[in-house]
């Protein structure tokens, strides 16, 4: 039995992120997605964002057998269309989460990233890692928006989101 946590979790998790960030900016001018972030291939917060979350897609396309989707051009400033792409992203890494798992997990998987060339990994770590890339970015996120003093959305961490799926089973 495996005690660990599933891409599908991870999925959740990332979700139940996905939501505090829209509360957050709910009431909030878009300015904030203007941040710079310092890398010129995603110059502002708003890029990076779609960044964290496209990679969630891309290798659930790639394990369906299907063309990987290519980044979207949004505007850096345009949350609707970022949230929604972020979400639509959500739904392809679950769908495929859902379908593959746990019978193809370890199965290998060869998948091409833009960045980083080609890999071989079994399929279940491909899947988490583009979730735990998306939570990469969204705390460097985080780190952008504190160093020019927005506070971002709280308490996010994985111990909140398991203590709130804990009381739902009880």
């Amino acid at each position: 039995m495996d005690n660990g946590i599933s891409a599908l979790e991870l999925n959740g998790w990332l979700a139940w992120q996905l939501d505090k960030w829209a509360i957050w900016a709910e009431n909030r001018e878009p300015a904030w997605l203007a941040t710079p972030t310092g890398n010129p291939n995603w110059p502002a917060v708003g890029e990076l964002f779609v960044h964290a979350f496209t990679p969630l897609h891309r290798y659930a396309d790639q394990l369906a057998g299907k063309e990987p989707v290519d980044y979207p051009q949004l505007p850096a400033a345009d949350w609707p269309a970022i949230l929604a792409w972020a979400k639509e992203c959500l739904a392809r890494h679950e769908a495929v989460c859902a379908d593959v798992m746990p019978e193809r997990g370890i199965d290998i998987f060869e998948f091409a990233t833009r960045a980083a060339g080609e890999y071989s990994v079994p399929v279940r770590l491909a899947l988490s890692h583009a979730a735990t890339h998306c939570y990469w970015h969204l705390g460097g996120i985080a780190q952008l928006l504190r160093a020019r003093g927005i506070d971002p959305p709280q308490g996010s961490d994985l111990l909140f989101w398991a203590s709130e799926q804990s009381e739902q089973l009880d």
